[in-house]
């Protein structure tokens, strides 16, 4: 597949931070936009590029600008961006505040749940799950259970997430919204099994994925071995744990109408062959190859 060069690409603001195109590697904003002339959605994307090189050279204090950034805007698309970005590369302070505001919304003593509120727990849900430490499990549940007995719609996503976590397994039953009447059997499936993989770790504070301890070389090695077009659909999933580590541009991967396994395979096994690979710990979160502060 053809890679297509930077300067051909859409900017971050038209593209957002989509996994099945160009993800990290948009092209560029030209020039810093003036606040005079610009509109304000647009200085944001001016913002949040600039939050992210900061995040890409290491300096992680970023982190909590990026979080601030999503708290102040109302435009979505920015939102969704700028939580990614901290799934990716956040710090546990970061996690700790968005757990709090979540638990502290006042959405959790209202008898139905509005579609801006379920936006905003789902979308920081898939952060907690992207920073990957075990014990956000019982967070994801307990957010899992709040919107369904509110009876919340579209929640399906949380069951997708913890499965992520937990098992290595496509048929688990743990990534299905369970019906009614077996849901304290789910829940006991969930927890069961976090108990399981915690005690396989020795601790609920180790980062995972899957059910292993996560490691960005045995992501890699999953990459490498992707060959039929049904495991090509796990290959966004192992991108956004792949490309933000490693700061390697996986879009070659992902065309606009199919997905290349040779591609990710070269990828991997070049990553897998290099000493820079070989620099990346197992149970350690990394952001463009730098360690992550914990």
């Amino acid at each position: 597949m053809k890679e297509i060069p930077i300067e051909a690409r859409p900017t971050l603001k038209d593209a957002g931070l989509d996994f099945n195109r160009f993800a990290y590697f948009t092209r560029p904003f030209a020039a810093p936009l003036s606040s005079r002339t610009t509109e304000s959605v647009d200085r944001q994307w001016v913002k949040l590029e600039a939050l992210l090189n900061r995040l890409k050279s290491g300096d992680f204090s970023a982190a909590e600008d990026l979080l601030l950034l999503c708290r102040e805007t109302a435009d979505w698309r920015v939102k969704f961006a700028a939580t990614r970005v901290l799934g990716h590369a956040g710090t546990i302070d970061c996690f700790k505040r968005m757990r709090e505001e979540i638990e502290q919304h006042p959405m959790r003593k209202q008898d139905r749940i509005d579609v801006p509120s379920r936006t905003l727990v789902l979308t920081y849900c898939r952060t907690f799950a992207l920073w990957g430490r075990l014990d956000v499990v019982p967070v994801l549940m307990d957010q899992y259970l709040t919107l369904r007995l509110k009876q919340t719609p579209e929640i399906s996503l949380l069951p997708i997430l913890m499965a992520d976590l937990l098992v290595d397994d496509d048929s688990t039953m743990i990534a299905h919204d369970p019906p009614e009447d077996a849901l304290e059997d789910y829940l006991n499936l969930v927890m069961n099994q976090y108990d399981t993989v915690t005690a396989k770790h020795g601790s609920d504070k180790v980062f995972v994925f899957r059910g292993d301890l996560y490691s960005v070389r045995a992501i890699a090695e999953r990459m490498r071995h992707i060959t039929t077009p049904y495991q090509a659909a796990d290959l966004t999933t192992l991108r956004e744990r792949f490309e933000p580590a490693t700061g390697i541009d996986c879009s070659v991967i992902f065309g606009e109408e199919d997905v290349s396994t040779l591609a990710a395979a070269t990828i991997a096994e070049s990553f897998l062959e290099s000493d820079a690979g070989r620099r990346f710990e197992p149970g350690k979160r990394y952001f463009f190859g730098h360690p992550i502060p914990e």
